[in-house]
């Protein structure tokens, strides 16, 4: 009982019916009435099976696929020891919340990589770690508190420390899900005693070589942190809004000889002014100096209020527009000149000389520029460099507010907000202020508070970089950087680098291991006491720093000390934290030398200016050399449009949310763990990476192809043990060589993309060969791997293709999907039941001899004229004239061929049957004089190609051809072909389904292959079985394609599976009722033999139909007349329906409206026995030739009353169903006096179907037909849509210029909604319902067999489809 919309499932009833998403309908059921004719092939087929179902189920099935990362990792630095070491380096996240995308994308690129160098045999060494220090973790572990500031430093320290290793588990447990592989027991920790003693090792040995040093500078301080900032730690808003304002300094006296003259000739009071402008108004009161160029040319202007002005003579224009003012020049003069010129401060009463500075450039302000030493680190430089009498003032405090210097008037206020104004205020106050206004620039920012920050000037501890420089940038051009352009960013960066702070008011960090005499602040440091503190800290950690006395802290021999010494309060930067790990971690526990290197550091973008820098720089200090030899880089996170994820724009997704769905499941469904890792590996991390709905649906698709492809391997070669049934080399097929030497460029260019980290090109690669290898390759084996005998060397021959195809795939693709890879591997080598993973099998290495260009060279030749081929059959296709390829042969005749093409073909001429799926291929070529083939070959490649593909297909009669095509592959022009197709002249084989037989319902002669003889023997066998009544088990389907709107019936398999993914379930106990019910049936409905005209058998029923529930009992047949195939046949000598020679088909979907067809049934459905049909249909169309009448609205009486429930569904453009009524299924049967009786034959289905291409429709209805269980399918070539009212759908074809209209109620919005609860009980119903004329025979009890797997068919999408077959009856979708 079933009813799909599209693919979409409505409901699941709970009999043993299994529902999936899938291709098409099927029906399994025993019957032993008829031996004769519906004998089943299938034990006589290998059919393919296989348990590794279409759906992964990741949910479920994922966790207990996982090989535990730990015990893995363990595993191969045993197995691996002798094997090369891969040291990859974990860069530490921070321990403080949940994973995101970021955490995901870095840690599955990671864990690709270690899983493809443990399969290449490395002795793979992964530490995970975490960075526990810093303020973003203190910020976490406080929120909660309001009031901290009477917490001790320890107390602050352990709620830290306690709040990371809670988020450190978190994490831990959230990265074994994702797969990764490490070592999970032993990961390092920035807060570990040992790697703190590491740490403050490396501290030590820096200060001791000059590099560490604690000066007075001025520092990026964050007023909302209250602690120094490195450069790495800023980010940049492009937005910050400032105001900018121009001050007026006045000119008291100058060297200038024109200046001097100047100011001595104003004598009317005039006077002359030095003009700076800045953007941080609240610097002023610490201003020093007035900075000009030397070089610079410089101006004295007039101003309107009689003033004189020094600008720049660059600036001149722009001031003038700015200021509103005409500016006359009155001086000009070099900047060199106005060098000590002494003007005096707008708001203090002090001297602020005029200096010179290199840093002033043109472009911006007046050409002078404000110089407070104390908050601006050009500013600073240019004081202590060349002008150091002047003094340093920083009148802030912590908390980025004025001090008590600035006196009461600033005193408290904060220089980014209120104290900003005053100062603004007080300079128009006092006259000094030309003007103030808004600007919009680029400002540093605090990355973790997201605020604003200043320089400030405070006395920190440092790295001098300016002798490491030039080192550091050798160093980086050895390493192997991932893309390359991350060279010259680092290399940038770290040229233009000349300190670095390292010192951090903070409590939650590694202690600066530093004492300072209490009378001058000088430090103390020694070995003794680096000695001493690395004791302590190996015992009881950096705490002791902050818990222990002065005096307990320092050596004994200099406990005397302790009086006159104080500990310092500094802590280290976290990126010197995590900068030392290559010394914390990998020198610490052995891994590598003490000037070793890791053989990998991979991390985001972002750590350019991050951990890449630190550790580089701490390393060429120490080491004078690089930590690392690889460097691989990837992009943010972002969301499908490209913008940065937001709680507050609603658009973050989560790993957890990729893996187990969100709280709605129909938008946010669980993918499981590998679609993730799919998503990573597919995306070119090199630059920032999407994500989104959308992008993961996508992911899942390519995810079923992939596993379609696996699957119909495994299905294929459930028989197969290489051990016993490898095929070596020099005796493969040269079809199979071909797939072998696509498989060798797979596996070099895969290798090769691993190598190099781009693991995008690796998983596209797989797409694309799953792609090509399914349409081509696995589309001509499928006959050999079903019909042959099981040892025929042929189909062992692709078999072991088949398992090598696998092997490669399977492991190129186990560092991405691990989960799926190791189901794979179970299934793949079943034989031998393995328990291990198939990580440690090792990589696949295939032997040289793969690499067969000349045989590539050859198929790419055939499969461009089978490109050709394919479009000739669609188009027989399309014109109803076949429903399948292999019912078709054809011929080809190549010419004027430069590379000979002929050969090419000729060469493999025993198997175009197969590689053009065609039951027969006559290949021919013409003569053609040398002088003659090369005046063709110079016309044809004159010849623009651009056509190719296009040239018109001709028809005459029954051949369709398309002739003389011009081919060319690569650019090149390989030859003119004609091709020719025609229907075959023979039948239908039963059991190959290849159109060969001489006979109808006889198997056709085996081919000439090594195992012929083994095959005639099978062919008698199966010619004695045909007549054996004992033989009275049997097996029938009835496949409905939703996708092509096409029909198969088969009798015993079918070589078109169209189930993906469906599964065996157990029988329950109604389904045993529903399938005695069945069998039941089928007795009275046995299809109809030879009969005569004049005798017809005795309890034969001619023909049978399908109905749709309601009561079967009514008499259901008019007067009209009928030509449908499936009702007439001139041997039947029976007519049940009408006296006449033309009749419809209906059904009655309601009391008032009829769904009613006409046309000629699709040959295909009929397995080419429809002679008779068809001779009728010629007399209708002669009968309506003439002129008669016919009043179609009268002609089509109802068959069968529908009850509801009925359900009609309207399509979407891109979807192939228009709309699908589910129904009950009724078998009529007629006995040699005419008596009518049903017999109920199950649940089916009607569906209304758009053609492929064409535009045509087909309406597949579920019927009986002439000796089998069939479809009919009619195909309208037009259909118009009309919706006479709300509740109903009229469509109207036509066909052969005759309207033909059928009318399907549409139920009411709230009878839908009921649709699925109505089917719940279903079965119920159709009980209650029964024809009480029938009379049910027992069922026979009957040996439960084995599951048969039905036939493996043709492509579907370009997908290949494997199914199980259940034990009983089984209806899937």
């Amino acid at each position: 009982m079933l009813v799909s919309f599209g693919k979409r499932l409505l409901f699941k009833n709970n009999s043993n019916n299994v529902f999936k998403n899938s291709i098409g309908l099927r029906y399994y059921s025993d019957d032993s009435s008829n031996n004769n004719i519906d004998h089943s092939f299938a034990n006589t087929l290998n059919l393919p099976k296989t348990t590794f179902t279409m759906k992964a189920n990741a949910s479920v099935n994922e966790p207990k696929l996982l090989k535990d990362p730990y015990e893995l990792y363990q595993w191969q630095k045993e197995h691996n020891r002798n094997g090369p070491e891969w040291i990859f380096h974990d860069g530490p996240p921070y321990a403080n919340g949940d994973l995101h995308m970021g955490h995901a994308l870095n840690k599955i690129l990671k864990d690709i990589t270690n899983r493809y160098k443990m399969l290449r045999g490395y002795k793979v060494n992964y530490i995970p770690g975490w960075d526990c220090h810093g303020l973003p973790i203190e910020q976490k572990a406080f929120e909660k508190i309001k009031d901290r500031s009477k917490m001790s430093p320890i107390e602050v320290r352990k709620i830290a420390a306690d709040f990371a290793h809670k988020e450190l588990e978190k994490q831990k447990a959230s990265f074994k899900v994702l797969g990764v592989m490490g070592d999970w027991e032993d990961p390092y920790k920035t807060l570990e005693p040992r790697y703190e003693v590491a740490q403050i090792q490396t501290f030590y040995e820096m200060f001791e070589k000059g590099y560490i040093y604690r000066d007075i500078k001025p520092v990026h301080w964050s007023p909302s942190s209250k602690t120094a900032l490195a450069d790495a730690e800023l980010e940049y808003n492009d937005n910050h809004v400032s105001k900018s304002i121009f001050v007026k300094f006045k000119v008291q006296s100058s060297k200038s000889k024109s200046l001097n003259n100047l100011l001595s000739q104003l004598s009317d009071g005039s006077k002359v002014y030095a003009v700076i402008w800045t953007t941080t108004p609240w610097t002023i009161p610490a201003n020093q100096a007035i900075c000009v160029n030397p070089s610079m040319d410089y101006l004295v202007v007039k101003s309107n209020d009689n003033e004189y002005l020094i600008i720049s003579k660059e600036r001149l224009e722009t001031l003038r527009k700015s200021l509103s003012m005409d500016l006359p020049i009155v001086l000009e003069m070099k900047g060199q000149e106005l060098e000590y010129t002494v003007t005096k401060h707008p708001q203090f009463n002090r001297e602020s000389p005029i200096i010179l500075g290199d840093h002033v450039i043109e472009g911006s302000g007046t050409g002078l520029v404000h110089t407070a030493p104390g908050h601006g680190v050009e500013d600073f430089h240019i004081v202590k460099s060349k002008y150091n009498h002047l003094p340093i003032v920083s009148p802030v405090d912590d908390n980025g507010r004025f001090t008590s210097e600035l006196g009461e008037k600033f005193q408290g206020l904060e220089v980014l907000g209120s104290g900003n104004q005053a100062v603004i205020q007080d300079l128009l106050g006092l006259g000094t202020l030309l003007k103030v206004e808004d600007y919009v620039h680029k400002y540093p920012y605090d990355w973790r508070t997201k605020k604003p920050i200043i320089i400030r000037t405070t006395k920190q501890w440092f790295v001098d970089l300016t002798d490491v420089q030039e080192r550091a940038v050798e160093c980086v051009a050895q390493v192997n950087m991932v893309p390359p352009s991350g060279s010259n960013r680092l290399s940038s960066m770290v040229s233009k680098r000349a300190d670095w702070c390292i010192s951090r008011q903070r409590y939650w960090g590694v202690p600066i291991p530093v004492f300072y005499y209490r009378d001058s602040n000088e430090t103390f440091i020694n070995q003794q006491t680096i000695e001493r503190i690395k004791q302590l800290f190996a015992e009881h950690g950096s705490d002791c720093w902050f818990a222990m006395d002065t005096k307990d802290l320092l050596p004994e021999e200099f406990k005397h000390l302790s009086d006159k010494l104080v500990k310092g309060s500094d802590t280290m930067d976290v990126w010197f934290d995590s900068g030392v790990s290559w010394r914390g971690v990998l020198v610490q526990r052995g891994i590598i030398p003490e000037d070793g290197a890791a053989d990998i550091y991979l991390e985001g973008s972002d750590q350019h200016r991050g951990w890449f820098q630190s550790s580089l720089l701490t390393s060429v200090c120490v080491r004078s050399r690089e930590p690392f030899r690889n460097v691989v880089t990837h992009g943010f996170v972002l969301d499908e449009k490209g913008q940065k994820m937001s709680k507050s724009i609603g658009n973050t997704i989560v790993p957890s949310q990729v893996i187990n769905g969100g709280p709605n499941k129909a938008t946010h469904p669980p993918y499981g763990v590998d679609l993730l890792r799919t998503w990573v590996a597919a995306s070119d991390y090199s630059r920032d990476v999407n994500i989104g709905p959308n992008i993961l649906s996508k992911a899942l698709d390519n995810v079923k192809k992939l596993r379609n492809t696996l699957r119909f391997m495994l299905a294929s070669n459930f028989d197969y043990n290489p051990k016993h049934n490898e095929v070596p080399y020099s005796q493969l097929s040269l079809l199979d060589k071909y797939a072998l030497h696509r498989l060798y460029s797979l596996q070099e260019f895969i290798t090769k993309s691993y190598d190099t980290f781009q693991f995008h090109k690796v998983y596209n690669e797989l797409i694309n060969f799953s792609n090509e290898i399914s349409s081509f390759y696995f589309d001509v084996i499928k006959q050999r791997l079903y019909v042959e005998n099981p040892n025929n060397i042929s189909r062992r021959s692709s078999q072991t293709v088949l398992f090598k195809i696998l092997d490669v795939m399977n492991r190129a693709l186990s560092p991405i999907t691990v989960h799926t890879s190791e189901d794979v591997y179970k299934h793949q080598y079943h034989f031998n039941s393995p328990k291990d993973s198939i990580f440690q099998k090792g990589w696949i290495h295939l032997p040289s001899e793969y690499e067969n260009s000349e045989n590539y060279q050859r198929f790419e030749h055939i499969i461009k004229v089978r490109e050709s081929i394919n479009r000739l059959l669609q188009h027989m296709r399309d014109d109803g004239v076949i429903g399948r390829p292999d019912e078709a042969q054809i011929s080809i005749h190549i010419s004027n061929s430069p590379i000979s093409l002929y050969d090419y073909l000729k060469s493999v001429e025993s198997q175009l049957n197969d590689i053009f799926c065609v039951s027969n291929v006559t290949l021919s070529t013409s003569d053609t004089s040398v002088k003659q083939q090369q005046q063709q070959q110079q016309q044809q490649q004159q010849q623009q190609q651009y056509n190719e593909g296009n040239e018109p297909i001709q028809k005459e009669s029954d051949l369709f051809t398309l002739s003389n095509q011009n081919m060319f592959l690569n650019s090149q022009y390989i030859g003119t072909v004609t091709l020719s197709a025609k229907r075959s002249d023979k039948h239908k084989c039963p059991r190959c389904w290849r159109h060969q037989s001489l006979e109808i319902e006889k198997v056709c002669l085996p081919s000439k292959t090594p195992s012929s003889t083994k095959m005639t023997d099978l062919k008698r066998e199966l010619d004695q079985t045909e007549n054996d009544e004992s033989h009275s088990k049997k097996k029938f389907k009835v496949d409905v394609s939703e996708s092509v709107g096409e029909v198969s019936t088969t009798n015993g398999s079918n070589h078109e599976d169209k189930n993906e993914g469906s599964e065996n379930k157990p029988t329950t106990t109604e389904d045993k009722k529903e399938e005695s019910l069945v069998k039941d049936s089928e007795k009275t409905a046995t299809t109809t033999t030879e009969t005569t005209t004049d005798k017809p058998k005795e309890a034969e029923a001619p023909k049978s139909i399908f109905g749709m529930f309601g009561n079967p009992l009514n008499n259901p047949f008019s007067t009209g007349t009928s030509s449908f195939g499936a009702f007439a046949s001139s041997n039947s000598g029976i007519n049940p329906f009408s006296t006449s020679t033309t009749s419809s088909f209906s059904f009655n979907l309601n009391s008032t409206s009829t769904f009613s067809s006409f046309s000629k049934p699709d040959e295909s459905s009929n397995n080419g026995n429809n002679k008779n049909d068809d001779e009728n249909n010629n007399n209708n169309n002669d009968e309506n030739k003439e002129g008669n009448e016919v009043d179609y609205s009268k002609q089509f009486a109802p068959v069968i009353q529908v009850s509801q429930p009925v359900a009609l569904v309207t399509g979407e453009e891109d979807e192939k169903t228009i709309c699908s009524a589910r129904a009950k299924l009724f078998v009529l049967s007629v006995s040699a006096t005419g008596e009518q009786s049903y017999k109920e034959r199950g649940i089916g289905q009607i569906k209304l179907n758009r053609g492929n291409q064409n535009g045509k429709v087909r309406l597949i209805m579920i019927s009986e037909g002439s000796k089998k269980s069939m479809l009919n399918v009619f195909i309208f070539s037009q259909m118009i849509v009309e919706t006479p009212s709300e509740k109903s759908l009229r469509f109207i074809s036509f066909e052969d210029n005759k309207p033909v209209t059928f009318l399907l109620k549409m139920n009411k919005p709230d009878e839908i909604k009921q649709f699925e609860h109505n089917l719940k009980t279903e079965i119920h119903h159709l009980k209650s319902t029964q024809p009480t004329t029938t009379t049910e025979e027992k069922p026979k009890e009957t040996k439960e067999e084995k599951p048969k797997e039905t036939k493996e068919g043709e492509k579907v999408n370009g997908e290949s489809n494997v199914t199980k077959e259940s034990p009983k009856k089984e209806v899937d979708i």
